[in-house]
This record gives C-alpha cells, sequence and structure tokens, in this order.
C-alpha cells in the first residue's frame, strides 16, 4: 500500500541513524512511480537531514538496468537526480 509506505517515509529519523556511513537510494528504472517517489519524497528528506549525516555517502542506484526493453524512466530522466543530489550535496 504506497499510503503506509509514505506514512514510514514522514517518520524517517536520522538520529535512529548514528554513525550510518552509507545509504543507498534506490529506484527501479522499469517503474516510473518510484523514480517520481525518490525524486518527489526520498531526496527532499535526505537533503532535510544532510547536517545531520555528515560523514554519510549518499548512492544513487538505478535498478533493473538490464531489462532495457521494460524501461521507462530515460536516462536524461534519470540525470535531473543526479544533477538534484550534486545541487544540495546528498
Amino acid at each position: 500500500n504506497s499510503f503506509l509506505q509514505h506514512e514510514k517515509i514522514q517518520r524517517f529519523n536520522v538520529l535512529q541513524l548514528p554513525g550510518i556511513s552509507v545509504i543507498l537510494l534506490c529506484f527501479a528504472l522499469d517503474d516510473r512511480s518510484s523514480f517520481v517517489h525518490l525524486l518527489e519524497n526520498i531526496l527532499p528528506l535526505c537533503y532535510e537531514s544532510r547536517q545531520l549525516l555528515i560523514d554519510t555517502q549518499f548512492y544513487l542506484l538505478g535498478l533493473k538496468a538490464d531489462l532495457e526493453k521494460d524501461r521507462v524512466v530515460t536516462k536524461d530522466e534519470a540525470q535531473v537526480i543526479i544533477i538534484y543530489c550534486e545541487k544540495y550535496n546528498v
């Protein structure tokens, strides 16, 4: 249920992540909703939490790249997330 997933995201609390060294930001290249969810919900939370996670490395992963024929997120669209991450130091 996407509503429940959204509620879990809203309760994201970086204080529960002491000493974390890596956060993987994943989206499926064959699922536009996962791309939009990352862009609209997850990245803003990461940006807001960045000052508490100074030493944490963020890695962006576009999953299911091997399913090229099923791909719905274009390389140009994925580039939007890369630009966002660079601009806001995520």
